[in-house]
């Protein structure tokens, strides 16, 4: 009897604790969230890195466990390589948003860039060319590019090159010539062009000093109808141009070259030409080239301006090296800072050059002035045999 009581009394303690235990549990559950067990029960798998706990729960205080079971530290290795993984990735990340993998995706494109399709190297050659093939369909023979090279510098020639290409001759490359960058390449085409037995082409070479008399503008322009002529008499001799001059001459720039020679001679002035048009292009390299050279030559006899690095433009150190040192025999006297330099030092060398400068400014304005005017009075002859004409066709209808 007594032990069943006493079996009653134990059911009955233990049926109380569970109705507590459901009378505490509130009625909604605690909000959970994942949080990393760094200690187990005699309850918990060690084999879950993570366990659902409400935020209330107590935190585990049993270290032996752990201590004890050679998994934990296996687990732990574990995480540590996973958390370390995870850190040399995020930073693999960041240097890749920055400098390194976008520099080796550009080397990888330039590559195949230099190492394009044959197809789309036609395709950007036969753009080159179209203006070419509208002037052939418009019955024209004997098309030219004209460019010049050495406006800006402040010593040194400019130099003016007209380039005849035939229209079946390709050679991948041909641009403008500022936009190759690297010298070696520019050289490599230079020479294939001049090589190339169907392509004619002709220099012009003006120095400082018709730049300083005549201005850079009008002693490119100069450069361009010179250039123009020779060519087109080099044209006439050669037995393998069929003794064809030049009909059509296309000219780099914004300002018209106002081409006088051959008579009649019908061009265009063009915007980037030589960027956008094939001919162009070959004028622009061989005029480029030309120049480099005749720098490095100058650079030879004056090494202390570094006229084989900047080929006589104005960079910092050939500027301050001028206000230095003075300008050497080949600086442009109409150019700042050789111009202050002269005006400061040599006022008399100053003057002369700013009056003969004038004199050929006046000069220039009478010429274009007289042509003004026999243009007009030419067209002012073709309007009165034109009024004649209509007068005649009147009086025949009467009649």
């Amino acid at each position: 009897m007594s032990r069943s009581l006493k079996r009653t009394r134990d059911d009955l303690d233990n049926d109380s604790s569970n109705t507590e235990s459901t009378v505490s549990e509130p009625s909604v559950e605690p909000r959970r969230k994942k949080r990393k067990l760094t200690q187990f029960d005699d309850t918990t798998d060690p084999s879950q890195e993570y366990k659902e706990q409400s935020i209330d729960a107590p935190d585990i205080t049993t270290t032996n466990d752990k201590e004890n079971d050679p998994n934990t530290d296996n687990q732990s290795k574990s995480t540590k390589k996973t958390k370390t993984k995870s850190k040399s990735k995020s930073k693999t990340k960041g240097k890749g948003k920055g400098k390194g993998k976008t520099r080796t995706k550009k080397k990888g494109k330039s590559k195949q860039a230099k190492e394009s399709n044959p197809e789309e190297t036609r395709k950007e050659i036969e753009r080159l060319k179209w203006k070419h093939r509208e002037l052939l369909s418009q019955g024209y023979k004997c098309i030219v590019g004209v460019d010049e090279a050495g406006r800006g510098p402040l010593a040194g020639p400019v130099v003016i090159a007209a380039a005849y290409v035939p229209i079946n001759i390709y050679i991948d490359g041909i641009t403008d010539s500022k936009k190759i960058n690297e010298e070696s390449e520019r050289e490599k085409l230079y020479e294939i062009i001049i090589n190339t037995k169907e392509i004619k082409y002709s220099v012009s070479i003006l120095d400082h000093t018709i730049i300083d008399e005549y201005n850079i503008l009008e002693s490119s322009l100069m450069g361009m109808r010179e250039c123009v002529q020779k060519l087109n008499d080099k044209l006439i001799n050669d037995s393998d141009s069929n003794g064809y001059g030049i009909d059509y001459a296309l000219a780099d720039g914004n300002r018209d070259p106002r081409f006088e020679y051959p008579e009649g001679l019908n061009y265009e002035y063009i915007i980037k030409g030589d960027g956008n048009i094939y001919c162009i292009g070959a004028a622009s390299i061989i005029a480029k080239v030309t120049r480099d050279r005749i720098m490095e030559k100058y650079d030879k006899k004056w090494p202390e301006y570094k006229f084989k690095e900047n080929k006589g433009y104005p960079t910092p150190f050939h500027k301050q090296i001028v206000i230095k040192n003075g300008p050497c025999m080949i600086h442009r006297k109409t150019f700042k800072p050789v111009k202050d330099w002269y005006k400061l030092n040599k006022p008399d060398m100053f003057k002369k050059v700013e009056e003969l400068k004038k004199k050929r400014a006046e000069e220039r304005k009478k010429k274009l002035a007289e042509k003004k005017k026999k243009m007009e009075e030419a067209l002012d002859e073709d309007e009165d045999i034109d009024i004649v004409k209509k007068k005649k066709k009147k009086k025949s209808k009467k009649k």
